[in-house]
């Protein structure tokens, strides 16, 4: 019998067919495009395997439609893999070089505020503001000694967080490779290439996602990350994913954002848009102007007056109270929101640093997220021991004056200003403290064929 003959390949089989437990259902065979066995056989890729009755041979069908016929004896000797395609796995960083040397190399004086080290990793005259892209290359195919790419047809590019690709987007593969974007840190993401002329999968694996600082990519709006990823002081950090700081997506009616990138961030969830300029100088005072330019299912907010910054907080606590409180009231409903002034540096960078600091991101690293607004090139250019625009304009004396509030840690002292001065109470700051810190877990375990 051809099951006691050739053990090793009913075991190989019987492991990518589960449903085929009986040795008899193996025969004749023809694989569909869901179950496909792909395998080097004689420098082809194959599509179809047949095994003849009795086992005494197998048929192999190559994507071009050779048909190639094997003994067993020659079939068991073949480099066949565990599962149905060639796997290869990426182990990917989101961060850009650039901005990886000054997170991860960066460690600043909190008592001496007279220098700064950010001109050494940026270009005045460029952006890099970017994330690092994810480069998926389909391994050529080799019909006798000639590679052949891309397939006829082309390919698409199926990306899940689910190895049995349950919801799963699809994008098409221009040619022999796909560059993803935005990647989230700490993901496991399974893909698989797909022919489009056969359904057949010519390449599967896994991606893993490294990194902390989660840069987005738009080419109309600069300045756009994800305030995920900052480890805090009581360990975990701060979830990705929720809130999203940036520059402005209009102004006067005009709209920058282009219809690609408006896609971008739908892509990301975003549902909700708060501006901190205030309706004159978004000139939004009309009610037709009232709307985000993500879409109509994506609420707008924006300040009547436009938001505070810097040491302008303390004249009028209170307001800065109410513009924490629209952003928490978003990640309690679990509602992904971006906020946004003009340049995404002062006003958000201001608002960002209460909300980074309560939950405990240390002083060194609150310094580091207030100048990467640098990297998106000489309009975003801000150094924490400079003032701009006017003499208010001062985060070192914004730091200066949070630190004098009581408390032990700075993020003490910063819940004492939220809910002494602004009116923000302490149990507000607690629920966003538990939605917005995750604990750091070892990732899942990858299914044995992986």
């Amino acid at each position: 019998m051809f099951l006691h003959r050739f053990p090793h390949l009913f075991a190989f089989l019987l492991g990518v067919f589960s449903a085929m437990p009986l040795f008899g259902q193996l025969q004749n065979v023809v694989i569909n495009s869901q179950d496909t066995l792909v395998c080097r056989a004689r420098s082809a890729q194959v599509e179809k395997v047949s095994v003849a009755p009795g086992g005494s041979s197998v048929s192999l069908t190559t994507i071009s439609g050779e048909t190639v016929s094997l003994s067993a004896d020659e079939f068991m000797n073949l480099q066949v893999r565990q599962a149905i395609a060639p796997f290869v796995h990426y182990r990917h960083d989101v961060e850009n070089p650039y901005v990886k040397r000054f997170v991860h190399n960066t460690v600043y004086d909190t008592l001496d505020y007279s220098y700064s080290v950010v001109e050494d990793y940026i270009d005045l005259k460029k952006r890099r503001d970017f994330p690092n892209p994810l480069v998926i290359r389909l391994r050529p195919v080799a019909t006798g000694l000639t590679p052949m790419t891309p397939y006829p047809g082309g390919c698409s590019l199926q990306m899940s967080q689910d190895y049995d690709f349950t919801s799963a987007s699809l994008m098409e593969m221009p040619g022999d490779s796909a560059v993803i974007y935005d990647l989230t840190p700490g993901d496991t993401i399974f893909y698989r290439i797909l022919s489009n002329a056969t359904g057949v999968r010519l390449q599967q694996g896994v991606v893993l996602v490294e990194g902390q600082v989660r840069m987005i990519y738009l080419e109309s709006v600069d300045n756009v990350r994800d305030m995920g990823g900052w480890p805090v002081e009581d360990g975990g950090y701060i979830r990705y994913g929720l809130l999203y700081r940036g520059s402005k997506l209009h102004t006067a009616g005009t709209t920058f954002i282009s219809d690609e990138d408006v896609q971008r961030m739908r892509a990301l969830g975003i549902r909700a848009e708060f501006d901190l300029r205030g309706r004159t100088e978004a000139n939004n005072a009309l009610p037709e102007y009232a709307y985000s330019r993500l879409g109509n299912d994506v609420t707008y907010d924006i300040v009547n007056s436009g938001c505070l910054a810097y040491m302008a907080i303390f004249d009028k606590p209170s307001f800065i109270g109410l513009e924490w409180k629209k952003v928490y009231s978003r990640v309690k409903q679990g509602v992904p929101l971006f906020f946004h002034c003009s340049r995404g540096c002062d006003r958000v960078g201001t608002l960002a640093l209460l909300l980074e600091g309560v939950l405990g991101v240390s002083e060194n690293n609150l310094c580091l997220d207030y100048e990467l607004s640098s990297f998106c090139g000489e309009p975003g250019l801000r150094h924490r021991n400079e003032r701009y625009l006017h003499p208010d304009y001062d985060f070192e004396a914004l730091m200066a004056t949070l630190k004098a509030f009581p408390g032990e840690k700075l993020s003490d002292k910063i819940e004492y200003f939220l809910v002494n001065k602004c009116g923000v109470s302490r149990s507000e700051i607690e629920d966003f403290r538990s939605r917005m810190i995750v604990p750091y877990v070892r990732r899942r375990p990858l299914p044995p064929f992986m």
